[in-house]
């Protein structure tokens, strides 16, 4: 019951609560997804209403063009309510009122950082090592999302072919981590999340991000729509009114 309440308190108010600020970082993606295919799902009623509009205005014409000379036709402005005006139709109801935002409001993933972490702060053989170590288990997509991140530069993707094979990708690659983190005399602060979970783990390492993914959730959450929708410019939000 708590994860279910968490996970509506994030959905419909995505935009004010920082990354950092939520501990369950599938919760705050999977949030960011639910709202950016509710957008797609409004758009696609919206481009629907509109062929179905146009597709009644084809029909009604191809049916005055078939009639005989000698029959009587109404003039549509003698009676009223007799023709639908669409063009004054209230479509409204195809909108989630839930999800309707100001016409400046742009998504947290569509919004271009303030204050991107440098390259120079990626510890590369370090992420060069976890590539390489989840590549040997299949494949593998790395994102950057320094544009539109502030609190991590790269995410990476991998694919898991089952629950089992994920719970193993994800133990290999801490391991390592440690492993290499105690030969330099080093430490660092990992994050993991979806050690139980049967679809989905996370491990943040700050500078970048690992998911590891069963092919159903891959497929279902679909991240790489997610992180490379094209980013809003502050002239499109003037253009969009």
């Amino acid at each position: 019951m708590w994860k279910s309440t968490r996970i509506l308190s994030v959905a419909f108010r995505p935009r004010f609560l920082a990354p950092r600020s939520i501990r369950n970082l599938r919760t705050t993606t999977i949030a960011y997804k639910d709202a950016f295919d509710k957008e797609r799902q409004r758009q696609q009623a919206q481009d629907d209403l509109n062929e179905e509009v146009n597709e009644y205005k084809r029909h009604d014409t191809e049916q005055s063009n078939d009639l005989a000379p000698e029959t009587e036709r109404l003039d549509p402005q003698s009676i009223p309510g007799l023709y639908p005006s669409f063009e004054k139709e209230d479509d409204s109801w195809y909108i989630d009122p839930e999800y309707s935002q100001p016409s400046e409001f742009v998504p947290l993933w569509q919004r271009r950082s303030k204050q991107p972490i440098s390259e120079a702060s990626l510890d590369a053989p370090m992420f060069d090592m976890c590539c390489a170590l989840l590549r040997e288990d299949g494949p593998v997509s790395v994102y950057d999302v320094r544009d539109r991140c502030e609190w991590t530069s790269q995410m990476v993707v991998a694919e898991a072919t089952s629950t089992r094979h994920m719970r193993a990708m994800g133990e290999r690659l801490l391991k390592s981590i440690k492993e290499k983190d105690r030969r330099n005399n080093s430490s660092r602060t990992i994050r993991v999340d979806g050690r139980e979970s049967d679809d989905w783990m996370v491990i943040d390492m700050g500078v970048f991000v690992v998911h590891i993914m069963t092919p159903e959730a891959y497929k279902t959450y679909d991240l790489k729509s997610l992180w490379t929708t094209p980013l809003y410019e502050p002239d499109d939000i003037e253009h969009k009114d």
